[in-house]
């Protein structure tokens, strides 16, 4: 069993913290969050994915796996295990179809049960799957973990980079390390323009995913494009191994 509580981690068995985040909605981020993991566990890394998307949680869709409450021992929360990947999602928690209408307090304990509530084991690394937006999520989460590092998401559409500056915005100021920027569903429109959007925001650029019209049949399908031995599973691995040596 892995505590994430900051005051009582071993410096040995710290696992590295992944934020895959992005202030635009519907650019990508639960789906990369789970080809990352599945990426990072097929380079024998213990991996666990957290849902952290409060209020649309989808990781448990993507793995395949119907709601249901994980298994409470000790009053701790059994992470859900999928293709050897560790998972706990707010979409165990809450009530399927129900609205979740929670303010700040309440979500910053929530988020702190799904991780330091539940029994890891022997954990490498977590990718935290964040919701869109810079709220309450985000200040609880960087609050109490400012060893975290972040993953930006975005396409390359001049309506999504407006938002990435905002998320850049927040990590600078909260002292969290951008690893890098990845950039999803490219096209030939837009060729260029996040390598100009990092210089000038002075990030990395981890790599790039073409857009791949069989994706939303994949995700439907509970099959993942790491999977798919193609150009862009190719690419994830990549990336992959760009963001665990960081």
């Amino acid at each position: 069993m892995l505590n994430f509580n900051i005051k009582n981690k071993i410096k040995e068995n710290k696992p590295k913290i992944i934020l895959i985040c992005g202030a635009k909605g519907g650019v990508g981020k639960s789906t990369l969050c789970y080809n990352l993991a599945l990426a990072s566990q097929s380079l024998k890394h213990n991996t666990a994915i957290v849902d952290a998307d409060i209020y649309g949680p989808s990781i448990h869709h993507l793995c395949g796996i119907k709601q249901q409450a994980p298994e409470i021992k000790h009053n701790l929360m059994v992470p859900i295990t999928v293709k050897n990947l560790q998972l706990n999602s707010m979409g165990f928690l809450v009530p399927k179809e129900s609205a979740l209408i929670w303010r700040g307090p309440m979500i910053s304990k929530a988020i702190n049960n799904l991780i330091n509530k539940t029994i890891w084991s022997d954990l490498d690394v977590m990718f935290i799957d964040m919701p869109p937006g810079t709220g309450d999520t985000y200040l609880s989460l960087l609050k109490n973990f400012p060893e975290a590092k972040a993953v930006i998401i975005t396409q390359p559409q001049q309506i999504a980079l407006i938002d990435t500056v905002r998320t850049i915005d927040l990590m600078n100021k909260a002292n969290i390390n951008i690893i890098g920027l990845i950039e999803n569903m490219a096209n030939k429109l837009y060729k260029n323009k996040t390598q100009d959007f990092c210089k000038a925001h002075n990030i990395k650029k981890i790599g790039t995913l073409e857009h791949d019209q069989n994706i939303p049949f994949l995700s439907e399908n509970n099959q993942s494009l790491f999977e798919q031995n193609n150009k862009n599973s190719k690419i994830i691995l990549q990336m992959a191994k760009k963001i665990l040596n960081f």
